[in-house]
């Protein structure tokens, strides 16, 4: 199995725009006096970033709604679902896509300077334990604008792709506050046997494919725009490590 690979055009402009109107209407729609106004270009827009910024400073609840809605919107549940998406991820994992259950599609914005939802290294299979072996899931990072150190891009630990869920700790690290994270992150002892790491720069509609178990987190976004990605994540239900176990 491949450590993770590159690649092009997962998702073709088209569903970029989609993304990206549906993204403003939902802002528009629960933010009127900061988005109503307005008009923004795309995911790149520096002034889209000044506003998502100015409306997090003065209305925490109403910023974590957008972003909460964005995760159940259709518009985002249906990357998962494209044709592509699923046959590069059968490639990657050598399985056919009927085996496949669909954990689900994720919608991230990280404003410049924000660390508040920032995760230490871990894995996703850690968060979701539908698979404790690396190999039976797979998950797709695919940025909605050019990733790059400048706006952090994820940051890997490629060695570590084969680990399992038993390279996480089982003490959850709790949310700050209520519009934090909680993390599960990789244990020191075993995060120090993996020295090597690689800042992915990754062009908008691509995507880095890789196991649910490799060791990943993101940079410190230091641009003067936000960077909108989406994750999408798959898993083995055929598998003999899948959390459903049929009985013996």
């Amino acid at each position: 199995m491949k450590k993770f690979e590159i690649v092009k055009n997962i998702i073709q402009t088209k569903d970029n725009d989609n993304i990206f109107k549906h993204f403003l209407n939902v802002c528009r729609h629960l933010s009127p006096k900061f988005f109503k106004k307005k008009k923004f270009i795309n995911f790149s827009d520096e002034s889209l970033c000044e506003t998502l910024i100015d409306l997090k400073k003065n209305n925490r609840e109403v910023f974590s709604n957008i972003y909460k809605t964005m995760q159940i919107s259709n518009e985002i549940l249906k990357i998962a679902y494209i044709n592509k998406v699923q046959k590069i991820a059968g490639n990657f994992l050598k399985f056919p896509i009927k085996n496949f259950s669909t954990r689900n599609a994720q919608f991230r914005m990280d404003l410049p300077f924000d660390k508040e939802n920032s995760y230490g290294w871990h894995q996703d299979n850690a968060y979701y334990n539908y698979n404790v072996s690396a190999k039976n899931g797979v998950v797709l990072w695919i940025p909605l604008v050019n990733t790059n150190k400048s706006n952090g891009t994820l940051i890997i630990k490629p060695d570590s792709y084969n680990c399992d869920t038993s390279a996480s700790s089982k003490k959850i690290m709790k949310k700050k506050n209520k519009f934090s994270s909680d993390q599960i992150l990789v244990k020191e002892n075993i995060l120090k046997k993996f020295k090597y790491e690689k800042s992915v720069n990754i062009n908008k509609n691509n995507a880095l494919v890789t196991t649910a178990g490799i060791f990943h987190r993101s940079g410190i976004n230091t641009s003067k725009v936000c960077r909108f990605v989406l994750v999408v994540r798959f898993n083995n239900i055929f598998s003999k490590d899948f959390i459903y176990k049929r009985q013996s």
